[in-house]
Formats: C-alpha cells, sequence, structure tokens
C-alpha cells in the first residue's frame, strides 16, 4: 500500500525527522563539522528516511539541497557518507516518528 502525504505534511515530517537525528548525533559525531554542511547532509538524509518509511520516492537531491542552501554537493555528498549513512543507513539504526 503506497500511503501519500500532502506537501505541508512532508515539511513537518522532514523537520521532525532532521530534529530526531541531530538530537541522535553525539558531540563527538558533530565535532569539527561545519554545522551548516552538517545540516544540509541531514536534510538529504532525512529525506532518504521519510521515502523509505512512505515507500516512496525521494524528493530531495544532494544538487537540489546544494542549490538551495549553496552548499557544494561534494561537502553534502561527503557528510552523508563518511558521517550519516554509516549510522543510519547501514548500520539500520531506527529513529521513531
Amino acid at each position: 500500500l503506497n500511503e501519500t502525504i500532502g506537501e505541508e505534511d512532508y515539511k513537518r515530517n522532514l523537520t521532525s525527522k532532521c530534529r530526531k537525528i541531530l538530537n541522535s548525533l553525539t558531540k563527538w559525531h558533530r565535532g569539527g563539522r561545519n554545522p551548516f554542511i552538517l545540516t544540509g547532509a541531514v536534510i538529504y538524509l532525512a529525506d532518504k528516511l521519510l521515502s523509505r518509511e512512505f515507500n516512496q520516492k525521494t524528493v530531495l537531491t544532494q544538487k537540489l539541497i546544494s542549490d538551495a542552501t549553496k552548499i557544494a554537493e561534494y561537502s553534502i555528498r561527503d557528510h552523508y557518507v563518511n558521517l550519516l549513512k554509516p549510522i543510519f543507513i547501514t548500520n539500520e539504526f531506527q529513529i521513531s516518528m
């Protein structure tokens, strides 16, 4: 069953998921990282997690986030691949909504 969500619900869910991701990162994980770039990568991760949760395609791409925030795509990708993906995707760390 494909559950669809509206734009406002998506924004609310995305914001909530981002907060939960950020709250679950320790100071050790965040240490030495540019908080603005980290936040861009967290938004990318949150969208990926929501797409899995609702069994839908992702809405955001690294390019879209890069264009909207003026963060380089490679910086978003680097933070996602090297920090966030191993914690939240590879190890199937669950953040309950």
